[in-house]
């Protein structure tokens, strides 16, 4: 089922409808499954008209990222809840690990642009436990409406996030209003309100009612909550848009979708916690002499294909969200966890329809009981479960960033065998590995940097 959005582009003056489809899935007989990337389109009222989007933005080297609810309108961007997931994983695994955290997804009218942006830090405390949250104006300022709980009936916590000075999706989230609870909370109003419900036990008939934030004053309602499971849709008047484009509008900051609060109950993955979260990525690096002979194809391949200069790697922890701190310290610890080297072999040349693995040498990671095969999968669980970032996803050496047709992407596959006939058939050593900070907005690369790099003992 597609994920639809509407918002207003102050830029142009106009009113726009973004749709998101749903991600495809591609099965493949050694157990694992990949997730195509997602379709988008915008719909302009002006021209009453749809034109495909590409959405670079909702992918890195090794996940995607998927919208779920669309939530609210404000100040040119339009917000969903979503997450963050691996692009591919092992099927038997894909129940567990194919979800990585809960994120908030922006998508910027004027620039037609997607963003990510994560929850509170207290949110991804695995010793936390959020039932349900909520985007939505709140004075002004985009909120965050939040109930955690530690395992009582309702919970004992609730909070609002807001972000004062929104100065795009790294503005930092400030708790605002925290206090404890018994009764489930419905919705938010606007003017400070909370609609909630009484737990409907033997001493309370579940009644509903609304609690102001400022007064702390409660006033019920003639309702009564049905078997603690009662919902709650909240309609504001706004100014209905015309698809036709007879009605002439003005610009507003309210909801421009329809204004509603639905509470649905999830629970967040465990996750780092941090204060000023940045992107990082674990790489394994070939010997000199293997780079130098992928670096000549990754040039022949760019000389009719473009694309960004590639550093060879292979990716053992991709999009790591982290403090400086926390990934340095991690990266330090890991030197005890994985001290020997292993030996990568080549299975294939793939290409794909994302971006980050557009075209890449697949590394054989099948299971079997030799050391060679054994010492691979110790290395990149051990990496993986250090990181806290698990999935079974396929080792593969990137040769080529882009966005090709599929006529392009054949001609590139069998170009890669013209410039190096005997590449499928290479196996190395893994030496050394690498932490570096990336930025997947950045697509020319040169804003990727290696932050530390130790070397791993190997016996031939």
């Amino acid at each position: 089922m597609d994920n639809l959005g509407f918002g207003y582009d102050p830029r142009s003056t106009d009113y726009k409808v973004v749709n998101i489809g749903v991600p495809r899935v591609e099965y493949f007989r050694d157990g694992y499954d990949i997730k195509l990337p997602l379709k988008t389109a915008v719909y302009a009222l002006s021209t009453d008209s749809w034109r495909e989007m590409k959405t670079f933005s909702l992918e890195t080297e090794s996940t995607i990222l998927l919208l779920e609810r669309f939530q609210v309108y404000f100040n040119g961007m339009c917000y969903w809840s979503g997450q963050e997931l691996h692009k591919e994983i092992l099927i038997y695994d894909a129940m567990n690990e194919e979800i990585i955290r809960d994120i908030i997804i922006l998508f910027d009218m004027a620039e037609e642009v997607f963003h990510e942006m994560l929850l509170p830090d207290s949110l991804y405390d695995p010793f936390v436990h959020c039932f349900s949250y909520q985007l939505l104006v709140w004075n002004e300022s985009i909120a965050l409406f939040g109930l955690q709980n530690d395992g009582s009936l309702y919970g004992e916590s609730f909070g609002i996030w807001v972000r004062d000075e929104f100065d795009g999706p790294k503005s930092p989230w400030i708790k605002h209003v925290s206090f404890e609870l018994i009764e489930k909370p419905l919705a938010f109003l606007k003017h400070d309100e909370i609609l909630m419900a009484e737990a409907d036990t033997m001493n309370t008939k579940g009644n509903i009612f609304s609690y102001n934030l400022s007064t702390k004053k409660r006033k019920y309602l003639p309702i009564q909550s049905m078997q603690n499971d009662s919902k709650v849709v909240a309609y504001d008047n706004y100014s209905i848009v015309s698809i036709l484009g007879v009605n002439k509008l003005e610009k507003t900051d309210n909801y421009t979708m329809d204004g509603s609060c639905f509470w649905e109950y999830s629970s967040f993955p465990s996750s780092v916690v941090g204060n000023e979260w940045h992107s990082y990525s674990v790489w394994a690096i070939p010997p000199d002499d293997v780079s130098l002979r992928v670096k000549k194809v990754m040039q022949g391949l760019r000389s009719e294909f473009g694309g960004p200069e590639i550093e060879p790697h292979i990716t053992v922890v991709g999009s790591i969200r982290m403090t400086h701190e926390d990934v340095c310290n991690k990266f330090r610890s890991l030197q005890s966890c994985v001290t020997s080297g292993y030996k990568a072999k080549v299975n294939s040349v793939v290409i794909r329809s994302f971006y980050y693995q557009c075209v890449s040498l697949l590394i054989d990671s099948s299971f079997s009981n030799d050391d060679e095969s054994y010492q691979l999968w110790t290395a990149t669980g051990s990496c993986g479960s250090c990181f806290g970032f698990k999935n079974g996803v396929r080792p593969h050496l990137s040769l080529l960033y882009g966005n090709l047709t599929e006529e392009e992407s054949r001609k590139a596959q069998e170009k890669v065998k013209s410039l190096d006939e005997s590449i499928t058939s290479m196996s190395f050593p893994i030496t050394r590995l690498a932490l570096y900070k990336i930025d997947y907005k950045d697509k020319t690369l040169k804003s990727w940097e290696k932050i530390a790099e130790y070397t791993l003992r190997y016996l031939d």
